[in-house]
């Protein structure tokens, strides 16, 4: 995790990468419990910085969460295009969860990123449609064609991290060791790790058993209930490894910060 501190949304960059916004074919499941549905895999996107010769220089994943084309993914993963100009994201989206993910041409911006908290928002701002020159206004082309991007579902005002030591978690990514497709991952919440402040211990990172390996990181890990708990960022240790999830807190103060207005699909806890 870059441990560079203070939120900066000035330096936005735009760069050419690659979607697929698109249905998923079937459900799956992990012994007797239902895994996360179509909505969750169709979510959770490839990323990849490529340099210009078509190197790949990070590997990454990366979420929907709202229907206009916000993405959250960690900002380690990005910081190759942030330093590199020449560096582009490349993006895919899950068709079948049992083949590689399809994409189609994009103009993605950096809209915002926090270095310390390793976050960074995407925003997919135009797309290049079969059959027409040019680019394709993004918002423009899913308001004409009324279509609707999958994405996740969260508690923006969530100040606890949602999610109990021993309760069960499910992660969605795109790991090196899982190949090109689409991995799903069960585990436990194995504890937390809080930052400590002057007045108390506020909310971080979430531990976990649940297999995570480099590539996973920008993913989405998820409650039983499927609703979106934070953002898969590290793992530790060797073999029986320790993966962290940055807390919903956190991801709430990071977009809270952003001032950007993100149309989410909210959950409201009581």
């Amino acid at each position: 995790m870059i441990s560079v501190s203070g939120f900066h949304q000035k330096k936005r960059l735009m760069f050419a990468g690659v979607a697929c916004l698109c249905l998923t074919l079937g459900v799956a499941f992990y012994g007797t419990v239902a895994a996360v549905s179509d909505n969750e895999v169709l979510a959770v996107a490839q990323l990849r910085v490529i340099d210009p010769v078509k190197k790949t220089v990070s590997d990454g994943s990366a979420t929907f969460i709202s229907p206009d084309g916000y993405l959250l993914t960690n900002y380690h993963v990005v910081q190759p295009a942030l330093e590199e100009e020449k560096s582009v994201p490349l993006l895919c989206l899950t068709l079948d969860a049992r083949k590689p993910p399809q994409c189609i041409p994009t103009v993605i911006n950096i809209a915002a990123y926090d270095e310390e908290k390793d976050l960074a928002l995407l925003k997919i701002k135009s797309v290049m449609v079969k059959g027409t020159q040019g680019w394709t206004d993004f918002d423009t082309f899913i308001k004409e064609k009324g279509f609707t991007v999958n994405h996740v579902r969260f508690d923006r005002t969530a100040t606890e991290e949602n999610i109990s030591l021993g309760e069960q978690m499910q992660i969605l990514g795109y790991p090196l060791a899982g190949g090109r497709s689409i991995t799903y991952t069960l585990g436990v919440v194995s504890g937390f790790e809080r930052k400590e402040t002057e007045e108390d211990f506020m909310p971080w990172l979430i531990k976990t058993d649940a297999k995570l390996n480099p590539g996973s990181s920008g993913g989405a890990a998820f409650n039983m209930a499927n609703e979106y708990i934070g953002v898969p960022t590290l793992v530790r240790g060797g073999v029986g490894n320790i993966g962290y999830i940055i807390s919903l807190p956190v991801v709430n103060e990071f977009l809270a910060g952003t001032g950007i207005t993100i149309n989410t699909s909210q959950i409201t806890k009581k």
